[in-house]
């Protein structure tokens, strides 16, 4: 516990590090350069109590005598920024001086003048000071109260060794109260964040505060892992003291776990540190600590010794407790080995300091109340004048307001009036004119109803014609358009050829009879003209509308009929052609339309075959949500379709390859039949690989 009070006052000495335990004094000439250079007495307070954190434990005396300097300087600067981090390293120098009523009125002050500062990292600091002072006054509550408010300050600056120390002392709370597993995971917190800034000092203390609560729950496996990272770390940082104390706990697991001769090896070993230490504070608790060793061990002479060694270092040094603890050790060896005469003496002696103590206590309880009340009097007293003064002020300034706001009001008032009576002059001039315009409003009121009901009716029955004609018309107007390009690049060539023959016959008929070679061409461009009439027929037959022609079809039964028609065509080029049904064998549509597709578009994947290899088609239902899906795929030459106008794959008397007999007529019927059954047709294609044709018709179950 002593060694954290000594690292918090090191940390609150703004990172100035520790001093080793053989230097016993400081440098006052560069202190006393520095002072020379300080801007204000609260600069020179701040310089002189971090003076203070650089003298080692057994040093208190000359630390207290500094921090009384600091302290005389604080008093003349009281208003100006900075005092309360002064306060604050005297209540630090108090606490170590076991002046814990002294110490906490200080913090207090500290955190008063910190508060209206806004110096939060200082405040942090203050916090844990305080934490710690009620701790070690036996005050669990309030110091976990100021813990709590020093950890969370400390994760809103981001201060990890702030946040390490107020975890390391809010374990020593749960674990003075015996929450042992809470202490542990405080402890355990403390002891990560302490690694995560590598400081060492915190790291042993953690180290050594786990091994402690281990040991005090009986697992002593775990508690000496602890203790042993502890000396291991003591050791490489050259810390002595703390290093001589761990090795006296470790001494004491192994006299608890009858193992002797590790108990005796670690305990010289302490002894040893111990007595070439100039921190007395170090000594007299190793000393104690292997009398409690010796005890556990038989050696009664060796822990006698060790004992008297312990109490003459605490009369020395003032610490009644420790000469109390060890007058107790000492009777009840010496009752044991039935030496009367010094039984009785420390028997005497350990009543004697007992009460000493349990007065002090008193005493310093007594002292704390009445400095506490003092403080809190005062504190009264001024929140009293503060609350007095805002209250005249408020007085004075809400009757200001008061008259103000009379002021304002009367004066809206008369502006309000005025307005009021302007306006209600106003509003009868205006009365009187809508009364005239309303009776002719409600005069001719009855014939604009009549005439406006007569209206919408018409209006309503001529908007609906006109929409009528307006689809017809469209409809009209797109299948004029295509006819009309039909009839002006499909049929001018025929009738060219026609009248070309016909002039030709009237040319030669006077010499000589129309040779038959004549007549061929005039019979093929008739037959020409003739089937471009018959093609323009059937396709104003597919776009008649076809929901009454439409029934049931059998799907396996129309693919048959379209097999058995290509049969010596699928024979003559050994195609081969595969069927799958698994979306479907029915569908509810135009047969004839179905027959159609089906047979124009197995029979162009049969034409349009690659002669690379050996034609592949195959056919398969598919369904796809709403919709049955007819698609054929083939291996054959395939589409370039990124180098294509799509118009040129479905558009009428268009072809992708010439090599082959055909008119451009098949899938532009195809395509005609699918819309016409309100489906749609897509098409994927490679070039040299293939092409796949998807026809999706409306699925109507039976």
């Amino acid at each position: 516990m002593r060694f954290l009070a000594i690292l918090l006052g090191i940390w609150v000495g703004m990172g100035q590090v520790c001093a080793t335990p053989g230097q016993g004094h400081v440098d006052r000439d560069s202190l006393g350069l520095e002072l020379t250079h300080a801007k204000s007495e609260t600069e020179k307070a701040v310089l002189i109590n971090g003076s203070t954190t650089q003298l080692p434990d057994h040093a208190l005396l000359s630390a207290l005598g500094l921090s009384w300097e600091a302290h005389k300087l604080i008093q003349d600067s009281l208003n100006l920024q900075g005092s309360g981090a002064a306060y604050n390293y005297w209540s630090v120098v108090l606490m170590l001086q076991n002046k814990y009523a002294y110490a906490l009125e200080a913090a207090l002050q500290a955190k008063d003048l910190l508060l209206k500062d806004k110096d939060e990292r200082e405040l942090s600091r203050t916090y844990i000071n305080l934490g710690e002072i009620y701790k070690l006054k036996g005050e669990y509550g309030n110091a976990m109260e100021y813990q709590s408010q020093a950890l969370r300050l400390c994760k809103q600056i981001n201060d990890t060794i702030g946040m390490s120390l107020s975890y390391n002392n809010i374990g020593d709370i749960y674990s003075i109260n015996k929450s042992y597993k809470l202490a542990l995971e405080n402890y355990r917190q403390a002891l990560q964040l302490a690694q995560l800034v590598n400081n060492r000092f915190s790291n042993i203390s953690n180290y050594a505060d786990i091994a402690r609560v281990w040991q005090t729950i009986g697992k002593t496996a775990e508690a000496l892992d602890y203790y042993l990272a502890a000396l291991e770390l003591g050791q490489k940082q050259g810390n002595t003291d703390k290093t001589s104390e761990v090795q006296s706990y470790v001494a004491e697991l192994y006299a608890v776990r009858d193992e002797p001769q590790k108990a005796l090896g670690y305990l010289e070993l302490a002894i040893a540190l111990a007595s070439g230490s100039k921190n007395l504070h170090n000594q007299m608790m190793v000393y104690y600590q292997a009398a409690v060793v010796y005890i556990r061990l038989g050696r009664d002479y060796q822990a006698i010794n060790m004992a008297q060694k312990s109490i003459d270092m605490a009369k020395s040094a003032g610490n009644k407790s420790v000469v109390r603890d060890a007058s107790q050790l000492l009777f009840e060896l010496y009752l044991k080995r039935k030496d009367l005469e010094q039984t009785s003496f420390f028997q005497n002696q350990f009543a004697l300091y007992r009460d000493s103590l349990l007065v002090e206590a008193r005493k310093q309880d007594f002292a704390q109340k009445e400095t506490l009340f003092e403080l809190d009097l005062e504190k009264r007293e001024n929140e009293l004048l503060r609350k007095d003064k805002e209250l005249r002020e408020a007085k004075l300034e809400q009757s200001s307001y008061l008259i103000l706001a009379v002021a304002s009001i009367l004066v809206s008032l008369c502006v309000i009036f005025w307005f009021l009576y302007q306006q209600n002059r106003q509003e009868h001039r205006n009365n009187a004119h809508l009364l005239e315009l309303n009776q002719e409003l409600i005069n001719s009121k009855d014939e604009i109803k009549v005439l406006n009901d007569n209206l919408e009716q018409r209006i309503t029955e001529r908007t609906d014609e006109l929409w009528l004609a307006v689809e017809t018309l469209t409809t009209r107007n797109l299948e004029l358009q295509e006819f009309s390009y039909i009839l002006s690049h499909n049929i001018r060539l025929p009738i060219s050829q026609m009248t070309g023959l016909i002039n030709l016959c009237r040319m030669d008929s006077a010499n000589s009879p129309v040779s038959p070679e004549m007549l061929d061409h005039l019979e093929k461009a008739s037959g020409d003209l003739n089937q471009v009439v018959g093609d323009l027929n059937e396709t104003l037959i597919v776009r008649r509308k076809v929901e009454h022609f439409a029934e049931f079809t059998s799907i396996p039964e129309i693919l048959a009929q379209v097999l058995r028609l290509l049969n010596d065509e699928i024979v003559h080029t050994r195609a081969k052609v595969d069927c799958y049904f698994t979306g479907g064998e029915t569908i509810n549509a135009v047969k004839c339309y179905i027959d159609s597709i089906i047979y124009n578009l197995i029979s162009n994947a049969i034409k349009y075959r690659s002669p690379k290899r050996r034609a592949t088609v195959t056919f398969r239902t598919e369904r796809t949500g709403g919709w049955l899906c007819l698609v054929v795929t083939d291996n054959g030459l395939g589409i370039d379709l990124a180098n294509i106008d799509p118009y040129k794959i479905f558009g009428l008397y268009q072809r992708m390859h010439t090599h082959v007999e055909g008119k451009g007529l098949g899938l532009y019927m195809v395509k005609a039949q699918v819309e016409a059954m309100k489906g749609r047709i897509e098409v994927r294609s490679e070039l040299d690989e293939g092409s796949e044709f998807r026809v999706y018709l409306p699925f109507l179950p039976e």
